[in-house]
């Protein structure tokens, strides 16, 4: 009996190693994970060290792949067809962005980005009429905002560029 241990995945969080671990031992494939503890007390290291190695033995290491991709797929979250964000919650994002931007400033840009993205995948009659509604309110709570710092930063640094 070969007991040369084989590493069949990597993992970058203690908790996603451990269920991996169970679910490998749950179909009778003995399992070890490397690393686990150093990672968990010392995170920032995790890209130093690989991350937390899943290993089991070499017969094993087949039937394991093949566990360990069923278990990834399960944890994959759902987001709508090919991975791509709904309309939806790309404008929900967008909006909350511009809301926060009332704070700090830079988050604007960001938040004009993501609408800028949702109107290069549709043409805006062929949004639904909520995210219609919500674009347009995105946009003008944002140009609202840009015009006030435009004016707060011509009121201060404006006789600068201005004055002969």
């Amino acid at each position: 009996m070969d007991d040369t241990l084989v590493t069949v995945a990597t993992f970058d969080t203690p908790v996603m190693a451990e269920l991996a671990r169970i679910r490998l031992e749950a179909e009778g494939i003995e399992a070890f994970l490397i690393d686990q503890e150093f990672v968990s007390m010392a995170w920032h290291f995790n890209q130093a060290v690989g991350g937390i190695k899943l290993l089991v033995r070499c017969e094993d290491a087949e039937q394991a792949f093949g566990i360990i991709g069923e278990v990834r797929a399960e944890q994959r979250p759902e987001t709508g067809e090919k991975g791509i964000e709904s309309d939806e919650e790309l404008v929900d994002r967008a909006y909350r962005t511009a809301a926060f931007g009332l704070f700090l400033f830079p988050l604007q840009i960001y938040s004009i980005l993501l609408l800028v993205k949702l109107l290069s995948r549709k043409r805006s009659e062929s949004l639904a009429p909520r995210v219609r509604k919500r674009t347009t309110h995105t946009l003008l709570l944002n140009l609202w905002l840009v015009l006030w710092i435009v004016v707060l930063w011509m009121c201060f640094f404006g006789e600068q560029y201005f004055d002969g």
